[in-house]
């Protein structure tokens, strides 16, 4: 089927009379690249699952770049909406010796709001731990191969405003404190900024309906090699969910310029499932 049908066609569908439960965000929002929950490249504050005494969260996410390819896999589990537990594997690369691979295990803590009520106003506190297992990146980009492991510490706050009975605009925001160079895949700080620093992000989600909407992300990303300038991440993306636990995402991302190459960016698909 041609591309410029498939838009007409979902939006048709998520349309349909009782297709799903008319509430902004029924199917929830794409899974992060680093486990957590409600966007692609910054997390919200809420917690993945669905409000469940147990629930949880599977995501992959992959981008064609503009000479390389960017994959994350992740799961994680959430315990009576409060405490969520994830691990992911963001990779940077084509498959050879110099792909840049990362395991993430993070713990978050909701400190108001609930996935039950997407749209009130929620905060959650989290903290990783990074190993970054690069292969071959060193000499060209100039990290500290003696540094593979780091930690994060994340605080995340947001709310949601309905515009009808199936619209809302839902934003929230996160500050990082972090050394990670390029989110940890080219290992932790470096010979001028050896210490952590606080990052910004932020995202702006929007239902169309209860199954469509669009979004826009932004993360800062001031640690970097000393060869590369530090550009900032963004996406923007269509979200659909096929129903109120599989959500799928199409849309472009840009990762700036890293390892010495010309910006990175592209289209990327991201799918979650949640149970």
């Amino acid at each position: 089927m041609h591309h410029r049908y498939l838009a007409p066609i979902l939006l048709t569908a998520s349309l349909l009379p009782g297709a799903m439960h008319a509430t902004p965000f029924a199917a929830g929002l794409p899974g992060q690249i680093e486990g957590a929950a409600d966007g692609v490249l910054t997390p919200g504050p809420q917690l993945t699952g669905a409000g469940n005494a147990v629930s949880g969260n599977v995501a992959v996410t992959h981008a064609r770049l503009t000479d390389v390819q960017f994959t994350a896999i992740g799961a994680s589990l959430t315990l009576d909406d409060r405490l969520e537990l994830s691990a992911a594997q963001p990779n940077l690369g084509a498959g050879s010796s110099d792909d840049a691979r990362q395991n993430v295990f993070a713990a978050r803590l909701r400190l108001a709001g609930s996935a039950r009520a997407p749209l009130r106003p929620a905060a959650s506190v989290g903290v990783s731990h990074r190993r970054q297992r690069d292969f071959g990146l060193e000499d060209r980009i100039g990290i500290a191969p003696e540094r593979r492991n780091d930690w994060d510490a994340t605080l995340s706050a947001g709310g949601g405003y309905r515009l009808g009975p199936s619209q809302a605009v839902l934003v929230h925001a996160t500050a990082r404190y972090t050394r990670a160079n390029a989110g940890g895949l080219f290992g932790f700080g470096n010979a001028e900024h050896d210490h952590h620093r606080v990052q910004l992000e932020g995202a702006v989600h929007t239902s169309l309906t209860s199954r469509l909407s669009i979004s826009g992300e932004y993360r800062e990303n001031r640690h970097q090699p000393a060869t590369d300038p530090g550009d900032p991440w963004w996406s923007a993306y269509a979200g659909y969910g096929v129903n109120e636990d599989v959500h799928l995402a199409l849309g472009w991302q840009d990762l700036g310029r890293l390892g010495g190459k010309p910006r990175q960016n592209g289209p990327f698909i991201a799918l979650r499932g949640r149970y």
